[in-house]
């Protein structure tokens, strides 16, 4: 129970994290492009 804790832990703060560089290196509308790449993405 708490070792799968720790992995979807990880696992959420890698999300978060990427999202955040996503944000840094694009800026606002480089955001919302890079979130329409992932759905489009979990689409196919």
């Amino acid at each position: 129970m708490g070792k799968f804790y720790n992995c979807a832990l990880v696992c959420f703060y890698f999300v978060i994290l990427s999202f955040f560089l996503a944000y840094l290196s694009c800026g606002f509308w480089g955001f919302f492009g890079y979130f329409d790449f992932i759905t489009s993405y979990m689409r196919y």
